[in-house]
């Protein structure tokens, strides 16, 4: 079977969707038996597809007409065991595609798109159809079909070289490991002075004001955030002593100066989705709003909001013990969920690496014996129908990122706020984006507190 005719099948997608394309048949000056398409299109455009099939469902893999696939990378990094769809299956497979059928039978759930990054990096995509035609589209058009469409792997190549680059993607990778993690991150020492401050019955504020004196750079951010407009405090909060007795309190000063702590001993890359400034950003905006929900609930059903601050810098933080423990996987990570910003990053997690960040924050905390309030609310907070214990904290950081997605500010798989959420929190619409306006009017306070957390 000619490639050319494996070829239709993605015209065949675009035609349905009406997504950009042109289609270009020889003249007629031009034998049937010359390489037309190899003297009119330039060589780095010309590209292939191919189409596989599991028990899953259907993945089309595009990649360039030169290379070939290498099914096991493939398999490895889609978690998948695919293969070729037969020839003689191959008619009857692509007439579901045909375009007087209606709406095609592409199902969103099972049929995947994956593009390789030699690919996606192209300007215009070139490639053979019969009779002598030429089918010209974009990486962004074919992006735009309605099903998952993946981007930024690497699964076809010129020879057949090993390479680990996939095993990084492979579940067994992450999943089996985590159970042979001998030596997780320890405490920072600022922390753990903290958290001992906080299990004790007889502490004080000043207890707290000398711990966090002995950290010029913690003491600093806490100062930044006392003098956020969200507090509203008339004259500039200029010393440690006045953030903690005029605007923070104990439990506030305490949980805020235990999370900034917590993330310090940590790394990340500096571009991409998952960068030191879009996570620490992203952890500072969903704890700042999480705090100010959680003053806005009923006194009688509130959670404590210096906890729920806490919950909320902390939340993200299995992305930092992935990168500590998984540096390549987590760099990985970090370049598809860059080139594939609208698919949601745990479904990203979920299909390559077979684990949840909310698993692994939760393994982290859990071993830094952290509030249980905090480490719930870590492993739960993207579960919009968790009502199990202290679902308030998870439920309340979960609203937090959702109303956040919508600015860019949170790892949320969407911006949509359920209702039954809400009227477990005890808080109606108008309250919460009040309480938004209000936390986005401390922007620059916030970003300045994410900006030297990442440095």
């Amino acid at each position: 079977m000619g490639q050319n005719i494996i070829n239709q099948l993605l015209l065949r997608l675009l035609q349905q969707h009406q997504l950009d394309h042109q289609v270009y048949t020889a003249p007629d000056s031009i034998s049937l038996t010359e390489d037309w398409i190899h003297r009119t299109s330039p060589e780095h455009t010309l590209t292939s597809i191919a189409a596989l099939k599991d028990r899953t469902g259907i993945v089309i893999a595009v990649f360039p007409e030169n290379q070939s696939i290498q099914l096991d990378k493939l398999n490895k990094t889609l978690r998948r065991r695919l293969e070729f769809i037969p020839a003689d299956r191959f008619e009857a497979f692509l007439s579901a595609f045909q375009p007087e059928n209606g709406p095609s039978k592409i199902n969103d759930q099972t049929t995947k798109i994956i593009i390789d990054e030699a690919s996606s990096s192209q300007d215009l995509l070139c490639l053979e159809l019969p009779q002598q035609r030429v089918l010209q589209t974009t990486p962004e058009a074919i992006e735009q079909i309605p099903c998952t469409v993946l981007i930024g792997s690497s699964f076809s190549s010129l020879e057949q070289p090993e390479s680990n680059e996939a095993d990084a993607f492979s579940s067994l990778y992450v999943r089996n490991q985590i159970k042979d993690i001998t030596s997780l991150p320890a405490m920072p020492d600022t922390a753990r002075k903290l958290l001992a401050i906080r299990n004790s019955s007889n502490s004080t504020l000043q207890q707290i004001n000398r711990c966090i004196s002995q950290d010029p750079a913690l003491a600093a951010l806490i100062i930044r955030y006392a003098n956020s407009a969200m507090f509203g405090m008339k004259g500039k909060i200029n010393d440690l002593n006045d953030a903690i007795f005029r605007v923070l309190g104990f439990d506030g000063t305490l949980h805020l100066a235990l999370g900034l702590a917590l993330g310090k001993p940590f790394k990340l890359e500096e571009q991409g989705q998952l960068s030191r400034m879009n996570f620490w950003q992203r952890s500072v905006y969903t704890a700042s709003l999480a705090q100010k929900l959680a003053l806005e609930i009923p006194k009688k059903y509130r959670p404590q909001p210096g906890l729920a601050y806490l919950a909320g810098l902390l939340h993200d933080i299995g992305y930092l013990l992935l990168a500590d423990q998984f540096e390549p996987t987590y760099k990985q990570l970090n370049k598809l969920a860059t080139a594939n910003s609208t698919v949601a990053i745990s479904a990203l997690e979920q299909l390559f690496l077979g684990v949840h960040h909310a698993e692994l924050g939760q393994m982290l905390l859990q071993n830094w014996n952290l509030p249980n309030e905090v480490i719930i609310a870590t492993r739960f907070h993207h579960d919009p129908n968790y009502t199990g214990l202290y679902n308030e904290y998870a439920n309340l950081i979960l609203l937090a990122d959702r109303l956040l997605k919508s600015h860019d500010l949170a790892y949320a798989d969407n911006d949509e706020i359920p209702h039954d959420l809400c009227v477990r929190l005890k808080l109606d619409e108008e309250q919460i984006y009040a309480v938004m306006d209000e936390v986005i009017q401390g922007d620059e306070t916030l970003r300045g507190m994410a900006s030297k957390l990442s440095a």
